[in-house]
């Protein structure tokens, strides 16, 4: 057993809760509540956005999960949740946004990977 589990922090909410405050989770990691936006481009993690660039590119899930050192089942999560935080539902409408959000930032590439 961990100390954060003898101290009764083994979840954010505390022992036998399951959950609690998620702000506590986030804290943890580095985020509050109040800096983590909850839709757009904004409110993808690190990882999700490294998912969308992957897929973007034409990768299956299994190679993203591979190139990744991810399960296939965990990038089918991240890709879940993206579709989700962006309100889309297609792979299609994820390549149309990261190529927008790739013109737009700061040396992006504009004609896209593999160019």
């Amino acid at each position: 057993m961990t100390e954060d589990q003898q101290a009764g922090q083994g979840h954010p909410g505390g022992p036998g809760t399951g959950g609690g405050d998620p702000r506590t989770h986030l804290h943890r990691r580095g985020r509050t509540t109040l800096d983590a936006a909850a839709f757009g481009w904004d409110s993808l993690s690190e990882t999700e956005r490294a998912v969308a660039e992957l897929i973007t590119r034409g990768l299956t899930n299994r190679q993203a999960a591979a190139r990744m050192f991810l399960s296939p089942h965990t990038v089918s999560t991240h890709l879940r949740r993206i579709f989700a935080k962006l309100d889309i539902a297609s792979r299609a409408e994820l390549a149309r946004i990261c190529a927008e959000k790739k013109q737009w930032r700061p040396g992006g590439d504009a004609e896209g990977p593999g160019t």
